[in-house]
Order: C-alpha cells, then sequence, then structure tokens
C-alpha cells in the first residue's frame, strides 16, 4: 500500500510529518530525518497494537510504502508569497 506522508517546517526549524489519507498518525522531530523516524515509529506501534487486539488496521498490516512531499507553502511568508505573485503575472 502507498500512501503521501506530507512534511511541514515549522517557523522555529522543526518538522512535522503526516498522512492526509490515514488521519492520526504523525511523526515530529528537530530534523526531517527525526520526524521520519518518530512517524515510523507511530505507525509501528499502532500496527502491534491491532495485532495484540485482533483487529484490523487501517496500515495493511505494516506493508506500507510512504511517498514523502514537501509542503513548501510554510516555508514562505505571506509577503513573499504575493511578490511571487505578482513576479508570475
Amino acid at each position: 500500500m502507498k500512501t503521501l506522508a506530507v512534511i511541514e517546517k515549522s517557523e522555529n526549524g522543526s518538522y512535522g510529518i503526516y498522512m492526509p489519507d490515514i488521519p492520526g498518525y504523525i511523526g515530529l522531530g528537530k530534523s526531517e530525518t527525526e520526524a521520519k523516524k518518530d512517524l515510523w515509529a507511530a505507525i509501528n506501534e499502532s500496527i502491534i497494537d491491532c495485532k495484540e487486539l485482533g483487529i484490523n488496521d487501517e496500515l495493511n498490516g505494516g506493508d506500507i510504502e510512504l511517498e514523502y512531499q514537501y509542503d513548501y507553502s510554510l516555508n514562505f511568508k505571506t509577503s513573499e508569497i504575493k511578490e511571487l505573485e505578482l513576479c508570475d503575472a
């Protein structure tokens, strides 16, 4: 199963990753790598919990591939976006 994982960089330089198609799973970290590891830890913990409880998980039993995409809109201030729009006109 392949799903999208969106990477965001906050104003303080930390990173967050979430999966829009599978809500409730996030990864946070001081670096992109740390946030990815945190997301995978959340995914693995959920899979283990589901197996122990005998319920199906939405993560296909761990057979999941993440396609990372950057949310660049958060890296610009509003004034920078307006300036870019003027340049494109």
